[in-house]
């Protein structure tokens, strides 16, 4: 549950692929296990070389999930490894004053999986169309690492906050906006990219690591 608005102090927005979920993307897991994890292969690796936006991988896999059925989908999701201590941190975050949200550039509906799962206050993500209980392969809205940036900001302003007030954990470039106007970039099993844009950078394989570096 979100701190009443008089007592949030700052915000802390986690990113999701190669963050809480270490070393895996939903969109690479969901193709894996769905069998067209060989049509996304080389749009994920331009996208790694920074040759092309999260779109076109989004575009192919709304079309391969086309009336998948939701309830079969939150399924794949619960087997995706996630970090140790999320939920553990994100108590004691809370009980700090702090409105937790995963900022991400993935697929919303996972987003909105592990926002529920571990007790977020909001989520971002790429919006695919839905008609429950099915998923529509119809994009409805792209989210890019501005669009991150942007949500956070929108999120922190309804609350009278500034970015410096926001805490921004993360690991590859879809991060990189945010990290530079946030007050707090902690890049967590990061690349290198990510690590020098960051305040502080971690390796570890459980999200408790970054409490000693908030304050």
């Amino acid at each position: 549950m979100t701190p009443p608005a008089e007592r949030i102090t700052r915000v802390v927005a986690i990113d999701l692929d190669g963050t809480l979920l270490p070393g895996n993307s939903v969109s690479e897991f969901l193709a894996r296990r769905l069998g067209h994890r060989s049509q996304l292969a080389p749009l994920e690796a331009r996208y790694r070389a920074g040759e092309s936006t999260n779109a076109p991988i989004a575009e192919a896999q709304a079309q391969a999930l086309d009336g998948m059925n939701l309830s079969d989908i939150e399924q794949l999701l619960a087997q995706i490894p996630t970090l140790n201590g999320i939920a553990e941190t994100t108590t004691r975050l809370r009980e700090s004053g702090a409105a937790l949200l995963i900022a991400t550039v993935t697929w919303s509906f996972a987003a909105r999986h592990f926002a529920g799962r571990f007790a977020f206050d909001d989520y971002s993500g790429t919006v695919l169309a839905e008609r429950r209980p099915r998923l529509i392969g119809h994009v409805v809205r792209h989210f890019n690492a501005d669009d991150k940036r942007d949500y956070v900001q929108s999120f922190c302003r309804q609350r009278d906050l500034d970015l410096s007030a926001c805490i921004a954990i993360g690991d590859s470039r879809s991060d990189l906006p945010l990290f530079r106007a946030a007050g707090l970039a902690i890049a967590l099993n990061a690349t290198p990219e990510a690590e020098l844009a960051a305040d502080v950078a971690i390796q570890a394989d459980d999200l408790r690591a970054v409490l000693p570096h908030i304050r």
